[in-house]
């Protein structure tokens, strides 16, 4: 039983991390863009969000 809790909180752990992902994956650029970053500026954003 104690072995199914862990695992739960894993699971929602992991879910709720790839749902912050997926929402601000697709707007990251629209912000690079107002804040008139340059491309690899805007990829150095995408990796550190992914190493976070």
């Amino acid at each position: 039983m104690h072995n199914s809790k862990a695992k739960l909180i894993l699971f929602l752990n992991v879910f709720i991390d790839l749902v912050g992902f997926g929402i601000i994956l697709p707007l990251l650029p629209l912000y690079a863009q107002h804040y008139g970053a340059k491309p690899h500026e805007a990829t150095l954003l995408f990796a550190a969000y992914s190493l976070m």
